[in-house]
């Protein structure tokens, strides 16, 4: 089983930018209609029964092996360790349940789930600093290699304080992994091998978020409900499942989508110049985005049932994020542009929802584009953003971002906790 809840949104600054204070948006047109409606409110699909799960250790997918008796990993040879993944992908693929079955809403109802480089990535951030790998504002080879601050020890905080109700915290990391000393005193925070749920191994370990979030409907044991976070989204004030689900279920919208957003996937750069051809070439049938036109940087609200569904109608697509262990620029895996955010699900996910008539809009709407939670982005350099959205008790959801520098980012750090304490 699965689940989904959590908002947060930041807004990219480009050169060609609507007139809101709180997002970006680029280029002029786009071509993407939306299509049929879905009627989609969660369902619980049955667990596998084979299901095994630890903890603090989640390292196998559930499923059987139907040929011949389940032996241990440890001793299969490769060839068995790749029908072993076919067989448990298959498996996970087809749990899922019915889309359309609605279901009332409770507490607990709704697990999170973080892409996270692990603890260790993030003790040596300022060691990478020092080494040219973080700092440049060209580079992504810092945040998006894994470096930072130990952002999720201040994100989880949050979600505990703020959001007590939920049901357990999933960490995706590469390799198995114990809970960091900080965490181990909450059972409910599970760390996943997420190498076990990619269904080709030599796809993992990897650096690329986008591939990370393709796996996430795979964790063994995840409700139906569940939120996608990025380590550096911190809850500002109490929030309940309905700030992200309606009470049947139906996730909420992070951004309230407009039709002349949506594109497919890699139909155009951030600048809005056409996609070039080159030597890797996305498979024809893509998923649609609102990217480039705006981009959302924020907990994204997610359905098992919905998830698996997008990897039946885009098999390929999905198998094409995963073999790209960096974050990829259409159309050559080579390169590596600022940020490469075309395929990340913060852009692609709301664009699905609402083209399949399945999230709702954000019914309170207190801010512009029916923002979720009032979540807004401050960078570490910026303190007066900071202090300002701390001061708004509307807003419930910080994003900090761009801190190259330890020192700014322990003075947003002190910032958040003082407020949250």
């Amino acid at each position: 089983m699965w689940r989904s809840a959590v908002l947060v949104l930041c807004w990219i600054a480009r050169s060609t930018a609507i007139d809101d204070p709180e997002l970006s948006c680029e280029t002029r047109d786009s071509s993407a209609k939306s299509s049929s409606l879905l009627q989609v409110a969660l369902a619980k699909p049955a667990v596998p029964t084979s299901s095994a799960i630890h903890e603090h250790n989640a390292v196998e997918i559930p499923g059987k092996a139907t040929k011949g008796s389940l032996q241990s990993e440890h001793n299969l040879t490769e060839q068995s360790q790749t029908e072993l993944r076919d067989v448990q992908h298959s498996s996970m693929m087809s749990s899922r349940g019915n889309i359309g079955e609605a279901r009332h809403l409770n507490d607990s109802d709704i697990d999170f789930v973080y892409c996270w480089s692990g603890e260790a990535a993030q003790t040596a951030s300022e060691s990478a600093k020092h080494a040219g790998l973080f700092g440049d504002a060209r580079d992504p080879g810092g945040h998006n290699a894994g470096f930072g601050y130990n952002e999720m020890m201040l994100s989880l905080r949050s979600l505990q304080k703020f959001a007590p109700w939920f049901n357990k915290v999933y960490l995706l990391v590469d390799g198995p992994a114990k809970p960091p000393f900080w965490a181990e005193d909450d059972t409910r925070i599970v760390m996943v091998d997420r190498c076990k749920l990619f269904p080709r191994s030599s796809d993992c370990p990897t650096h690329n978020t986008a591939a990370c979030q393709s796996v996430l409907h795979l964790v063994p044991g995840l409700l139906e409900k569940f939120v996608y976070m990025d380590d550096d989204f911190f809850l500002l004030g109490p929030v309940t499942p309905w700030d992200f689900f309606t009470e049947n279920g139906t996730p909420l919208l992070t951004i309230d989508v407009k039709e002349e957003w949506l594109q497919p996937v890699y139909a155009v750069n951030h600048d809005g110049a056409p996609i070039l051809a080159g030597p890797d070439m996305p498979p024809a049938k893509v998923p649609t985005s609102i990217y480039p036109r705006m981009f959302i940087h924020a907990p994204t609200p997610m359905l098992l049932s919905f998830s698996a569904h997008l990897e039946e109608e885009f098999a390929d697509w999905f198998a094409f994020v995963r073999s790209h262990k960096e974050r990829f620029v259409c159309c050559d895996a080579t390169h590596r542009g600022f940020n490469a955010t075309a395929d990340l699900f913060h852009v692609i996910y709301p664009a699905m929802l609402y083209k399949n008539g399945i999230g709702k809009p954000n019914a309170k709407m207190l801010f512009r584009n029916g923002i979720l939670l009032g979540s807004k982005s401050c960078n570490c350099e910026n303190p007066e953003c900071i202090e300002g959205l701390l001061g708004e008790p509307e807003r419930k959801c910080l994003v900090l971002s761009n801190c190259r520098d330890p020192s700014l980012f322990r003075a947003a750090q002190t910032l958040v906790i003082q407020h949250m304490t």
